[in-house]
């Protein structure tokens, strides 16, 4: 069925989107690590009394690269984690749950026999359903997810320009700033000593239950409700989506 594989297909991409995403985030966070550092250098090996043009030209470059630095850091939060709410993402239920209640159909069309047995095409429609349904909210998450990435990567950019222009005057400041040398404190500290403490042994509590009674009572099943999807909060465990 065309149409069947042609939503297949895209429920599998923006699930695959998903991942492709998050695995382009590790870039940034290296990017932005290696400026932190880079920032934190450069404020505390400044000179500020040396000389005043090149301390207000390397604070205004610093400052500004670091609010968009933030920025960035902010975006990229956003575009992992959407902290705190987090992203949803839906899936059809495991194979084991869709066998479940195909089975489930077949055993209420046995018990039914005036009725036509329709429950492989109410199981294919159940899923078809359920792919259309979970690929529209999927692919919400992935755009939202695309556009902070976007964002973390354009202040990240712009932070790196602003560093740029940090430089200059860092250099001259540092290359013409007096050394400053001094004696080394060396101080010695005892190690701690080392406290153990027993701890108590436990006594492990045994509960016996007893059985319920089974209901022997035998009648004919009721038709079957389809599964519920399952939503996947990044970071979480999966569980059912409720239904509407």
């Amino acid at each position: 069925m065309e149409k069947f594989n042609f939503y297949k297909e895209y429920y599998f991409k923006e699930l695959d989107g998903r991942n492709e995403i998050n695995n382009s985030l590790s870039v940034p966070i290296g990017l932005i690590s290696a400026l932190v550092a880079g920032d934190f250098y450069l404020l505390t090996n400044f000179d500020y009394g040396f000389s005043l043009w090149q301390t207000v030209w390397f604070l205004i470059a610093i400052v500004g690269g670091i609010a968009m630095l933030i920025a960035s850091v902010y975006n990229l939060i956003m575009a992992y984690a959407n902290f705190p709410r987090g992203y949803e993402y839906l899936l059809i239920p495991d194979t084991e749950v869709i066998e479940q209640y195909f089975q489930e159909l077949k055993n209420y069309y046995m018990a039914n026999p005036n009725l036509p047995d329709t429950s492989e095409a109410e199981v294919e429609h159940f899923i078809l359903s359920e792919m259309i349904k979970n690929t529209g909210a999927n692919q919400k998450s992935n755009k939202s997810k695309n556009k902070f990435r976007y964002q973390c990567e354009y202040w990240l950019i712009a932070s790196v320009i602003a560093l740029c222009f940090s430089l200059p005057p860092f250099s001259m400041n540092y290359a013409n700033k007096p050394s400053k040398k001094g004696p080394v404190d060396v101080r010695i500290v005892d190690s701690p000593k080392t406290v153990r403490f027993e701890q108590p042994t436990k006594k492990s509590i045994f509960v016996n239950n007893s059985s319920m009674p089974k209901d022997t009572t035998h009648t004919n099943p009721p038709k079957p409700e389809p599964p519920r999807s399952q939503v996947i909060k990044e970071g979480q465990d999966p569980k059912p989506k409720p239904k509407p």
